[in-house]
């Protein structure tokens, strides 16, 4: 009964009339176009774009949702509402794009994408003004080297960086090429070039990743010091066959002005004490209990930890002194100090068990315990009298005798004397 009723119906006739129906609407539409715009284009149905534009002073910066299939973009500008103006960027592959025109004004931005090498799609604008006023101020620079440290002994040296409303700053060394923009600028690093002593290194910034924006400026200097000190030898007592040995130097560092130095006998390294650069300094060494063979040398170290070694020396102990039963020497200081605390390094016996001491002939200090004579045992103590030779006695024992005593001759001078 349906196909009865069906059989009448010229289908293709139908879809004629229905195609026909289409290209009227279009024409229609294309014809309202025309009398509203002057231009005869027919209606897309291809996906617009709607740009959004972010302003930071002289940089506009658009972005807008990615289309599908499509290969890039092509950018436009107009100083006029509605007027899709001039292509300032094609082939633009990401979804944003940063512009800085020239002059300050209000900019409107359209966007179409490219499919199979042609552009497509309609666009809405995206408005924009620039200028100056539109730039956040930018605040003072300051620049920290190395944690504020005045000295470094390595070449790589941090830097800190702090500017308000910067958004990249970039940095060279005096004398060298400024270097690339960056926006990770709040912690950096640089390799300091050149020969030792004071750089300079320079910081600018900027508020806006243009040509036209706002600058500023700082500095900081920092002293470079890859160099050890020298140790000069200026002479050394001669035999080398006695109980004691004396070596008198000169540390200096054309950088530091102070040299910490210190004695080393038989692998044994002593207390580091501060010299200025370029003093005369006396080293009085005493053999080792029961030790013949004396090794010992002289090791300096400027302030940010370069070292130098001075030559080995070797003295013998007569074999009649090798077994005295106590010995002592002030800490590898040179026989003159400035300061009555100084410390005694005391050599005894394997059966000594404790020590005493005293200035000249005053009253014996109580007993310390004593350690080992197979290693230093050092002590503490404050020399008495006026400036001058002062003496200082040692006498150590075990829990039934005294086992022997020895003193130490020390030059106590005034500050600045030496």
């Amino acid at each position: 009964m349906e196909d009865d009723e069906n059989a009448g119906i010229d289908w293709a006739k139908i879809g004629i009339t229905v195609l026909a129906g289409l290209v009227i609407v279009a024409i229609i539409g294309a014809a309202v176009l025309y009398l509203a715009t002057g231009k005869l284009e027919f209606p897309s149905f291809a996906p617009s774009i709607q740009p959004q534009a972010a302003v930071n002073g002289y940089d506009v910066s658009l972005s807008w949702s990615p289309v599908s299939g499509a290969s890039s973009y092509s950018i436009y500008r107009s100083q006029k509402a509605g007027d899709i103006g001039i292509a300032i960027a094609k082939n633009v592959t990401a979804a944003k794009y940063i512009d800085t025109p020239d002059t300050d004004g209000t900019y409107y931005y359209s966007v179409k994408y490219v499919v199979s090498g042609a552009e497509d799609g309609k666009t809405l604008q995206a408005s924009a003004t620039v200028g100056k006023k539109q730039l956040p101020a930018l605040g003072p620079v300051t620049l920290v080297i190395a944690n504020g440290a005045g000295v470094t002994g390595t070449r790589d040296v941090a830097l800190s960086t702090l500017a308000a409303n910067a958004t990249s700053c970039r940095f060279w060394q005096d004398g060298a090429a400024k270097g690339e923009f960056t926006t990770s600028f709040q912690s950096q690093k640089i390799t300091l070039a050149g020969a030792d002593g004071n750089i300079t290194v320079n910081a600018e910034c900027r508020n806006a990743e243009s040509g036209r924006a706002e600058t500023a400026n700082a500095s900081a200097s920092i002293t470079l010091d890859t160099t050890a000190p020298s140790i000069e030898i200026i002479s050394s007592s001669i035999p080398f066959n006695a109980e004691n040995f004396t070596v008198k130097f000169r540390p200096s560092d054309a950088v530091s002005s102070t040299v910490n130095c210190t004695g080393v006998q038989n692998g044994i390294v002593y207390g580091y004490d501060p010299y200025k650069s370029g003093m005369n300094v006396e080293f009085d060494f005493a053999g080792i209990g029961s030790q013949a063979v004396n090794n010992v040398s002289i090791v300096c170290m400027d302030e940010v930890g370069n070292i130098a070694v001075s030559k080995n020396f070797t003295f013998t102990t007569p074999v009649e002194n090798v077994t005295a039963p106590v010995r002592a020497n002030v800490k590898y200081s040179p026989p003159q100090v400035t300061s009555r605390n100084i410390e005694l390094t005391v050599y005894a016996d394997d059966n000594a068990s404790k020590c005493r001491f005293k200035n000249d002939d005053n009253a014996w200090s109580d007993w310390s315990g004593f350690v080992s004579a197979r290693q230093p045992n050092e002590y503490q103590w404050t020399i008495g009298g006026q400036y001058g030779k002062r003496a200082v006695y040692i006498e150590c024992a075990n829990d039934t005798a005294s086992v022997g005593i020895a003193n130490v001759t020390i030059i106590y001078a005034q500050p600045g004397t030496f």
